[in-house]
């Protein structure tokens, strides 16, 4: 419960920074006021007793910080006050950010277009069943009748289209059967 009431706390001290830094700034001149007061009621004359509070309490500058830090996330102000400074400076140079979101826009979007390519054909997995039980499958040896290749070399791993239909009707050791063919396009 306790840790609750703190967030709520720090919450608030978000959006009411202001009203804050008054009561800070109250808080800290009534303590200075009071200890002053009781040096004067001691003999010390105002100059002096204002001195001497003084260099006791340390730096109000010092407190004012650390009552700063006990108030808020951290991490949070900080953010929004990096916030803030973006949006000002993206309003006094208008064409600069243009430029630079435009650049950031085309940028991520090549990236993501480029990954979306090389994830479909590189990472994902194959449609079928089993994809670590394929087979690829070559004909050594002298093959009778014409053999289309487009590739310089290689002729020795193509079978002709008769021949696959003629594999694909008679082999009884695999589930299925498929073929492809290797050939060059062009995206454009």
């Amino acid at each position: 419960m306790r840790s609750l009431t703190a967030f709520w706390h720090r919450l608030r001290a978000l959006f009411r920074r202001r009203r804050l830094e008054q009561d800070l700034d109250d808080e800290l001149s009534f303590h200075l006021a009071m200890r002053e007061a009781d040096r004067i009621d001691t003999g010390a004359s105002p100059t002096a007793a204002r001195r001497v509070t003084r260099q006791e309490f340390g730096s109000v500058t010092s407190v004012k910080e650390q009552m700063r830090e006990a108030w808020g996330f951290g991490l949070v102000e900080q953010w929004l006050h990096d916030l803030r400074f973006a949006l000002r400076t993206t309003w006094k140079a208008p064409g600069l950010s243009v430029i630079a979101i435009t650049t950031l826009a085309l940028g991520i979007g090549a990236n993501t277009a480029v990954f979306s390519l090389f994830h479909q054909t590189l990472l994902r997995p194959l449609p079928v069943t089993n994809p670590d039980r394929l087979v690829n499958l070559s004909a050594p040896g002298p093959k009778d009748g014409e053999s289309s290749s487009t590739e310089a070399g290689g002729t020795d791993d193509i079978f002709s289209y008769p021949m696959f239909r003629d594999l694909e009707r008679l082999q009884t050791a695999f589930t299925a059967i498929g073929a492809h063919r290797l050939f060059d396009a062009n995206v454009a």
